[in-house]
């Protein structure tokens, strides 16, 4: 886990206010492209691509910001990576 304050994660408590985590139901469609009862069954079973947790059995399940900005920026790197990787090979000398 990164200890550097990204401005991803800057953003992400600016959106979801003065909290830690955030329900993964608030997360699910916008960051996962899922729905919240996918999202959920993902997390119980574990397959989600960042940890999510609950507070105790009958509370919703929780996405830690730290976990989910170091996500969207690991997305959002592959991405670039994969850009370049195209506009390198088609470009045409």
């Amino acid at each position: 886990m990164s200890q550097v304050f990204s401005p991803t994660l800057f953003l992400l408590m600016a959106t979801y206010g003065s909290v830690t985590a955030v329900r993964l139901d608030d997360v699910s469609d916008l960051y996962f492209g899922m729905a919240p009862q996918t999202a959920k069954a993902k997390a119980t079973a574990g397959q989600l691509p960042v940890p999510a947790f609950r507070a105790s059995q009958k509370s919703p399940y929780l996405i830690h910001l730290v976990d989910l900005a170091e996500y969207i920026d690991a997305q959002r790197q592959a991405a670039a990576e994969r850009m370049q990787r195209l506009s390198v090979g088609g470009k045409t000398a």
